[in-house]
């Protein structure tokens, strides 16, 4: 049988470990996860554990999306937990496609008719420093698209030139074209 709890967002956690990209890291996200021995889910009919299938859909997107990168986690391998900071380096696109999910039936054809919404890049925090320690500094674009992008740094404002705008933001089909020319050498 299939339930469905439907909870309103304007926000998403994404894994940076193993994901070089922002989209992959969305896409196991939004994938199938099966439940199975130990992590079965208990019937509340049966009593006993099933089998499961999780998965994350979309079925109404907010206007505006913030995306929290999870960078800190804790290492527990020395028996006591630390805080680390993963240093993995992410690709995020200046835009990014959403889909939403349909309502059809998973097993009809057309399911993968999903309603597509496309977010902007405005503002990217970013943290320098280590698990404990650091600093907070943010590049945002304050005047929408085609404004120059400034970096907000304590009490100074800088402009970024637009090869540091470029190196920030990798496109999708310059991400696609990379990997498709390292996996065919």
């Amino acid at each position: 049988s299939k339930r469905e709890k439907v909870e309103a967002f304007s926000d998403l956690s994404l894994v940076v470990k193993g994901f070089g990209h922002l989209e992959e890291s969305l896409k196991a996200f939004t994938a199938e996860e099966r439940l199975e021995g130990e992590n079965a889910v208990m019937c509340s009919i049966c009593g006993g554990k099933q089998p499961y299938i999780r998965k994350t859909a979309f079925k109404e997107l907010p206007e505006v999306l913030v995306i929290q990168l999870k960078r800190f986690g804790w290492d527990f391998s020395n028996g006591r937990g630390k805080r680390v900071k993963n240093e993995d380096r992410m690709e995020i696109p200046y835009e990014l496609l959403v889909a939403a999910s349909s309502d059809k039936n998973d097993d009809d054809d057309d399911a993968d008719d999903a309603k597509m919404t496309k977010y902007r890049a405005v503002s990217v925090l970013m943290h320098s420093g280590l698990a404990a320690t650091g600093h907070y500094y943010a590049f945002v674009q304050p005047k929408g698209r085609g404004s120059t992008w400034c970096q907000f740094d304590d009490h100074r404002i800088t402009q970024i030139s637009a090869v540091d705008q470029n190196r920030m933001f990798q496109s999708l089909s310059q991400h696609l074209e990379k990997r498709k020319s390292s996996s065919s050498s």
